[in-house]
């Protein structure tokens, strides 16, 4: 699991307030969240994210740091703004 698939799915995770077997329902079998994480293929299958995977990895972004992130982009998005 990359960067971009933790990040994304810790997201999902805060967002909807999703225990672990939601989200790993969400990676594995939504089309949406399959394209957001880049792993569908044309066919509708993608790469499959395990339980233990989910948890192991997700679990290393709280909601803290995920909000760190987000004011170092509403930083970001503001600085290209002002060009």
């Amino acid at each position: 699991m990359d960067l971009w698939h933790i990040l994304a799915l810790s997201v999902v995770r805060l967002g909807l307030d999703a225990n672990y077997d939601r989200l790993e329902d969400f990676v594995n079998h939504h089309k949406l969240i399959m394209q957001i994480l880049g792993v569908e293929t044309g066919f509708g299958e993608g790469k499959v994210f395990s339980m233990q995977s989910i948890k192991d990895n997700v679990s290393l972004l709280d909601e803290e740091t995920i909000m760190q992130i987000k004011e170092i982009e509403k930083e970001h998005v503001r600085s290209y703004l002002e060009r």
